[in-house]
């Protein structure tokens, strides 16, 4: 006769219960954490026990229906938790003419701002650029002495070109782990 402990998918099913208790206890020092190990042992069931207990479920160190929801549940928040923050995208709205310039006020220009001001450990010109998201006659300027110093046409606007570079440029201040 087969123990059903033993068939690969009732390991498989533990397994996964004890990564969820894992990456919960990441998160969340009153649930125990577990070994990955496919095998309910009773330093599992404790985990279960902890986890039920701190979400207000009977604490009987068994998973049941309610108990499997509301794991899967903690465990998709801890994932977000410790997840890498997600990269967000400063063009989400079409650019006029596929450029920012002098008069345009947005979160794109102040980013452009924040930028330009981190750069001002190079440029000297740029540390009392103010970031407000308006794209004045500082910012413009501010704009125009990068395109110079990188050989861009000098307009005081920020098209794609400059855009890039002055990208390239802040990301050697402020590495973008991947």
């Amino acid at each position: 006769m087969i123990n059903h402990k033993e068939s690969p998918s009732y390991r498989r099913s533990v397994r996964q219960l004890q990564q969820y208790l894992y990456v919960i206890s990441q998160t969340d020092p009153d649930v125990l954490r577990t070994n990955p190990d496919g095998i309910y042992s009773p330093r599992t069931a404790d985990a279960v026990s902890s986890f039920q207990k701190k979400f207000g479920l009977r604490p009987t160190g068994r998973v049941d229906y309610e108990t499997w929801r509301k794991l899967l549940s903690e465990s998709r928040k801890a994932n977000q938790l410790l997840s890498a923050p997600a990269q967000i995208s400063p063009f989400s709205a079409v650019l006029r003419d596929g450029m920012i310039r002098e008069g345009d006020v947005t979160d794109t220009v102040l980013l452009l701002q924040i930028m330009l001001r981190t750069l001002s450990l190079d440029y000297d010109e740029f540390s009392d650029l103010e970031a407000d998201g308006i794209f004045g006659t500082r910012t413009a300027e501010a704009v125009r002495q990068f395109q110079r110093v990188h050989g861009l046409g000098i307009t005081g606007d920020v098209d794609l070109p400059t855009w890039n570079l002055l990208a390239a440029a802040y990301n050697k201040y402020v590495p973008i782990n991947s």
